[in-house]
């Protein structure tokens, strides 16, 4: 986290025991109120605050524009709204709190516990004085954290119902003051000289689950949530689901861990000791070198062609097994990118530069690849060419699903909407395959209404929050039986360990070169597994 080195002469109100002070964030330069152009009155509950200038660089920048803010009790807590215009494009405005007790630990909702509905058993931020935890990267855009010896809580939670960036964060002022920040992000594609934040609510929590329902509650209003149980868009048969099966393909230099042929003689094995009704085949690599021929999704010809390919999908079904083949949501190499026409998907980021995947290491060269850029699913061009690529499947070859890989990326592109482009792709797919499952990597709480399987493995500190309404299997990188493969991801090689029964995880196995020929016990000992998770889940 990087901070002024300055006093930057934040004006701070008092209420209810905190200081509130506030800034508005455009693409030039940070702003906060002129104190001798700012009033507050009394309103039911609270106060209203209203300015009509602003300040910059420690007070000695003026300028004019015009905020107001209503601040309201709420509980122990607070309440915030708040609108701001200014000559310049505002991108963010952020609330500014002080009072609040020495923080002793952040607990982040993306990486929650697993087997507990409460909040003793969540993972703690690692707390180096100062951090920052960011919506969407955190599946809902609520912040918990403890402060003194660790025995009180309090949470920080938006109430958007646009899925907009949000940012909590903390850090220290010039006079080792802690203070909290709660930033709202604009839409990039509406920066304009006016913002209007939604509500920020604030306080300490007694009950993490009611602070989760108040969200939930939402999202079922603006968003139609429905529990697993009501959902339509779960094919009857992803219901029974009790086993799904990582298998690999080729990897991003071309290794190929398995033939479409030798697909096809594994599964013949696992239908010996489990009815295939019960099991989700998962083809990640199935398309040719992984990562690097997106988005062609052309079968691998290495692996056995259009022939093999469609002898694995038809022998799949023989045995009652469903196919599901993977799909990059966002990722594109520009090798093909310029023969399809396409380069106008490439995302950008808020400011408009272009945006691309520089973060793994697919050769190991020690640095991560560069010719990948992420896309964006808003593009109408790109949008139809992953429809019509996921429709040549099901149409073609009978696959039973489509899974995306980083669902849950979100770039706040001034072109094109991130989410809303990905959201009209499902709807679409939906529309025309009703029996066709959507399955995840990543989630955050817009894509559980769209989508009813990921596999994650990140779970919120509220667990119902996400077993209400969806399901999570194993991840594509889990290792593999014995040296812990991770296949065609990048991971490389992990501690295996032999799945047990959970209740918010469905049993997962990777399967590899080695995995049959070598560690045939474990995938006895993994099916034994789902036959207990089927009885325990009732299905």
């Amino acid at each position: 986290m990087h901070n002024f080195s300055y006093d930057f002469g934040d004006h701070y109100f008092e209420f209810r025991g905190y200081r509130i002070a506030f800034r508005v964030f455009t693409l030039e330069n940070t702003y906060t109120l002129d104190p001798t152009q700012t009033q507050v009155e009394t309103i039911p509950n609270g106060v209203r605050v209203k300015a009509n200038g602003f300040f910059a660089a420690g007070r000695q920048i003026h300028c004019r524009g015009t905020f107001q803010a209503k601040i309201q009790a709420l509980d122990e807590g607070l309440s915030v709204i708040a609108s701001a215009t200014h000559p310049e494009k505002i991108k963010s405005l952020g609330v500014l709190l002080k009072g609040v007790p020495a923080i002793s630990e952040v607990i982040s909702t993306r990486w929650g516990a697993t087997n507990k509905h409460n909040i003793e058993q969540a993972i703690p931020v690692e707390w180096p004085e100062e951090c920052v935890l960011r919506y969407t990267e955190e599946g809902f855009p609520i912040f918990f954290f403890r402060v003194g010896d660790g025995n009180r809580q309090f949470y920080a939670m938006n109430m958007d119902d646009q899925i907009r960036q949000k940012r909590f964060a903390i850090w220290f002022d010039k006079n080792r003051e802690q203070v909290i920040d709660l930033i709202f992000v604009e839409n990039a594609r509406h920066f304009r000289t006016e913002i209007n934040m939604p509500e920020w609510r604030f306080g300490p929590c007694l009950d993490i689950e009611s602070v989760y329902q108040e969200r939930l509650q939402l999202m079922k209003e603006k968003w139609g949530l429905r529990s697993w149980e009501e959902r339509k868009d779960i094919p009857n048969w992803a219901r029974k689901i009790s086993l799904v099966l990582n298998m690999h393909g080729e990897h991003w230099t071309g290794y190929v861990f398995n033939t479409f042929n030798q697909h096809l003689d594994i599964l013949r094995f696992v239908t010996k000791y489990i009815p295939g009704e019960r099991v989700l085949v998962y083809l990640p690599g199935w398309d040719g070198r992984y990562y690097y021929n997106y988005p062609l999704y052309q079968v691998s010809e290495r692996m056995g062609g259009e022939t093999g390919f469609k002898r694995l999908v038809d022998g799949a079904h023989e045995m009652g097994l469903h196919v599901v083949p993977m799909f990059g949501t966002n990722g594109a190499n520009m090798k093909w990118l310029h023969k399809l026409g396409l380069e106008d998907a490439i995302s950008h980021t808020a400011q408009g530069w272009e945006d691309f995947v520089n973060f793994v290491d697919w050769d190991n060269d020690r640095s991560g690849q560069e010719q990948v850029h992420w896309l964006n699913m808003g593009h109408k061009g790109y949008q139809d060419y992953m429809f019509n690529r996921a429709s040549e499947l099901i149409d073609k070859y009978g696959v039973d699903g489509v899974f995306y890989d980083i669902s849950h990326w979100h770039v706040n592109d001034p072109k094109y909407d991130f989410f809303e482009g990905f959201k009209s792709l499902c709807l679409r797919i939906r529309e025309r395959y009703s029996q066709i499952l959507l399955f995840g990597e990543g989630w955050y709480d817009a894509l559980l209404p769209l989508i009813p399987l990921f596999h994650s493995q990140r779970y919120p500190l509220y667990l119902e929050a996400f077993t209400k309404y969806a399901r999570m299997a194993g991840h594509l990188r889990l290792p593999a039986p014995g040296a812990g493969s991770s296949g065609v991801h990048e991971r490389g090689f992990e501690c295996y360990k032999r799945v047990t029964f959970s209740p918010i995880l469905i049993p997962t196995l990777s399967i590899v070169d080695d995995t049959l020929s070598d560690h045939k016990e474990e995938v006895l000992a993994t099916i034994e597994v789902a036959k207990e998770y089927a009885r325990k889940m009732g299905i």
